[in-house]
Formats: structure tokens, C-alpha cells, sequence
């Protein structure tokens, strides 16, 4: 960063619960938080726990939530289509990045080239989806 400082992030599956008030790393209490992300971490080198041990009082939780793939599979319907709904950018595709974000977005631009392409679209992901399970 410009004043010399470090912005560090780091990943844990946790349940929603961890960060909220009262949770294990409760970031309303600094000190909980980073003593719960210190203990996560326990087996990891000295040098990169330092990064967790320097750091001030700026704890920032950034859910990444995904779907379960068992969710979209036929013969487990979860969910009702709804064809006047259209959903965009990252509601379009719920999950922590894998790598395909850049096809992703690809796809949803060819896709609103023709409005009337878009509930195909739909459709024919679903089907992909359920067909690499």
C-alpha cells in the first residue's frame, strides 16, 4: 500500500456464524478474532503468522457463498423457475471463485446480445450443469 502497510487476506471455511457478534472470531472484539484466526492457522510458519499477529483492529468478514451441487441435480428439484427473472453477475453465479470467472462473463454477455436467447441460455446451462455432475 502507498503508507507502507500491508493488506492481507486469507480464506476459511467456516459456518456464518464465526465472525458474527458472539461467534468464535467475533470481530466486534478484536483480540477474539485474531486469536481465532491464530489458532486456525496454529500449524502454519512463524513468519506468516506474524502477518495475523502485526495486525490492527481492521478485521473485515467477506462471505463467499456457494450452492451445493446436489441442489441443481434432476431428481432433486430445489427450486422453481421463474422465466420473467433474469439474473446478472454474480447472482447469476453464486459460488467462490474457481477460475472460470472470465467464461462466465463471456457467456452472460453472448447471452444479452439476444433477449431472446437469455431463457435458452438458462435452460441450457442447467442442462450442462446436471450432465458434467
Amino acid at each position: 500500500m502507498p503508507d507502507r502497510s500491508y493488506r492481507v487476506y486469507m480464506g476459511l471455511e467456516v459456518p456464518p456464524t464465526f465472525t458474527r457478534p458472539g461467534g468464535e472470531a467475533d470481530i466486534t472484539d478484536p483480540e477474539k478474532a485474531r486469536d481465532a484466526v491464530l489458532q486456525h492457522y496454529a500449524e502454519w510458519a512463524p513468519h506468516l503468522r506474524a502477518f495475523v499477529e502485526a495486525a490492527e483492529n481492521c478485521w473485515r468478514p467477506w462471505p463467499l457463498h456457494r450452492l451445493d451441487l446436489d441442489i441443481i441435480i434432476d431428481g432433486h428439484p430445489s427450486w422453481t423457475r421463474v422465466p420473467e427473472m433474469t439474473l446478472l453477475g454474480d447472482a447469476a453465479h453464486l459460488g467462490a471463485t474457481n477460475g472460470e470467472g472470465v467464461e462466465i462473463a463471456i457467456g452472460n454477455h453472448q447471452a444479452d446480445e439476444d433477449t431472446a436467447a437469455v431463457d435458452r441460455a438458462i435452460v441450457a446451462y442447467e442442462a450442462d450443469t446436471r450432465a458434467h455432475r
